[in-house]
């Protein structure tokens, strides 16, 4: 299940991931500062909604900060 705090920043960070007019280098600046605005639980509440709602574009996060993924078991079903 994902809560409603964590589903507005999905929504948020899909919003500006598909808005046309943003350019490629304005959406990796979104997403630094996307990744830097949360604490690290807040982060594994947002990949977990990502992976929950089958949304790759937030799965990219977790994979741009492996290092903050190492030593937690992933829930995948592959």
């Amino acid at each position: 299940m994902v809560d409603g705090k964590t589903l507005t920043r999905v929504i948020g960070y899909l919003t500006k991931h598909t808005d046309g007019d943003v350019s490629d280098e304005e959406k990796r600046d979104f997403d630094e500062e996307f990744v830097a605005q949360m604490d690290m639980s807040v982060m594994f509440e947002v990949v977990l909604a990502a992976n929950y709602l089958n949304i790759k574009e937030e799965e990219q996060i977790k994979h741009e900060h492996a290092w903050a993924w190492e030593g937690v078991q992933s829930d995948d079903d592959d």
